[in-house]
């Protein structure tokens, strides 16, 4: 005598696919409860925490420390966002895509830094070139009077990237040494042209 599963083998592809479909419609349904108990702990907490931290008056504290900083919301947003992101993993971890999600999230995180890296490179090279230039040439020294561009005022020190002016409202500007050398650079009290590349 053979087993019913011979005889009918459609009964059993059916019934694999209802265990199959219950098991993921469960795991959904508790990725669902997971975040929606998450979203609500976590408005809990930060209300909590900025409560307690507002009765501690820690605010209030570092003002009188002489430091101007929202301390008590930056807490209570931080433990907030902690949650948020612990809500995540346990969701992701639930409907079983925890792995290739964040291998992805990491990947963008790191094309991320790189692209910071690069843009920050991109930069540097040009200014810390034109900043060798600038000491090499001496055109521009600590206490010239000059203009480049429409910042005029006293040249407070040149350094490799940057070169700092001083002006006559008191504001110190830091003009990157490639503008330096890409403008017209003038004395002011000379009205002599100092530099002019192109």
């Amino acid at each position: 005598m053979q087993p019913k599963a011979f005889l009918n083998p459609s009964l059993v592809e059916m019934g694999m696919i209802k265990e199959v479909l219950d098991a993921v419609l469960s795991s959904a349904v508790l990725a669902v409860v997971y975040f929606l108990m998450g979203v609500v702990i976590a408005k809990l907490a930060e209300r909590i925490i900025e409560w307690v931290l507002h009765e501690l008056e820690v605010d209030n504290w570092l003002k009188k420390a002489g430091l101007k900083f929202a301390f008590e919301q930056s807490i209570a947003a931080l433990v907030k966002y902690v949650i948020y992101a612990v809500t995540i993993i346990l969701v992701l971890d639930q409907l079983r895509i925890t792995a290739p999600v964040l291998n992805i999230v990491a990947y963008g995180i790191g094309l991320l830094v790189l692209a910071g890296i690069l843009l920050g490179f991109k930069d540097f090279v040009p200014n810390f070139v034109a900043g060798i230039s600038i000491h090499r040439r001496g055109f521009v020294k600590e206490g010239d009077q000059i203009r480049v561009r429409d910042i005029e005022g006293e040249v407070r020190s040149v350094n490799l990237l940057d070169t700092r002016i001083k002006t006559s409202t008191g504001d110190i500007i830091f003009v990157p040494n490639a503008i330096m050398v890409k403008n017209e650079v003038m004395r002011v009290n000379r009205k002599k042209t100092m530099l002019k590349q192109n």
